[in-house]
C-alpha cells in the first residue's frame, strides 16, 4: 500500500514526515548494507555484520523486504500528493551500492519498456517513468546517473519514444535517425 502525506491530518504531518524520512533512509541504508555481498565489503564483513548483526536479518532484507520495496516502488500514486517513501529508501540504498543501483535502474528501465510496448499513455507506463525520475532526481552521488547513461536499454526506450516519429518522416531523414 502506497502511503502520502496527503494522508495524514495536518496537525500530525510534519512530525509524520520526519519520521517516514528518516525511516526510509535508514531502511535504504540498510537494504544498500545488506545487498552489498557482491563488492568489496562482503556480507560478512565487519562493517556489515556490525550494521545487520546477523545473516539472518541480512537474508530478510535481501529475499522479503527490498522485492516488496521494489514492488512498492512501481505503484503508481493517482491522485496522491506528497514525498514516497518507498522511492526515498530506493534512492538511499542506490546511493550507498552502486551494483545495487545498477540492478534497480535496469530493473525500471525494463519495465518502462515493456509499458511503452503496450502504450505509451497506460498509467503503469506513467507510474514507472514516475518512479524512475524520482530515483534518477533524488539519488545521492552519482550510481544511478552512471546505471542510467551505461544501460543500452536507454536507446530501445527513445526507439520505442521516437517510432512514431520515424514513420512520419522523410526516407533521407528517417535513415539520419
Amino acid at each position: 500500500r502506497v502511503v502520502t502525506t496527503d494522508e495524514i491530518p495536518p496537525e500530525n504531518q510534519e512530525e509524520y514526515f520526519s519520521f517516514q524520512f528518516t525511516s526510509s533512509r535508514v531502511l535504504g541504508g540498510m537494504i544498500g548494507r545488506a545487498m552489498n555481498s557482491d563488492e568489496d565489503d562482503g556480507p560478512t564483513s565487519e562493517t556489515n555484520s556490525s550494521f545487520l548483526l546477523c545473516s539472518e536479518a541480512q537474508d530478510c532484507i535481501r529475499n522479503e523486504v527490498f522485492p516488496a520495496l521494489k514492488v512498492s516502488a512501481f505503484t503508481g500514486s493517482e491522485g496522491k500528493k506528497g514525498d514516497r517513501y518507498d522511492r526515498r529508501a530506493l534512492c538511499t540504498a542506490c546511493s550507498s551500492n552502486s551494483k545495487l543501483a545498477g540492478t534497480i535502474v535496469v530493473a525500471h528501465l525494463q519495465a518502462l519498456l515493456e509499458s511503452l510496448a503496450k502504450s505509451l499513455t497506460d498509467s503503469s507506463t506513467f507510474a514507472r517513468l514516475e518512479a524512475l525520475s524520482y530515483i534518477i532526481r533524488n539519488s545521492d552521488g552519482d550510481n544511478v546517473i552512471r546505471a542510467f547513461h551505461e544501460n543500452g536499454i536507454v536507446d530501445d526506450i527513445l526507439d520505442s519514444l521516437s517510432t512514431d516519429l520515424k514513420a512520419d518522416t522523410t526516407a533521407q531523414l528517417r535513415s539520419s535517425i
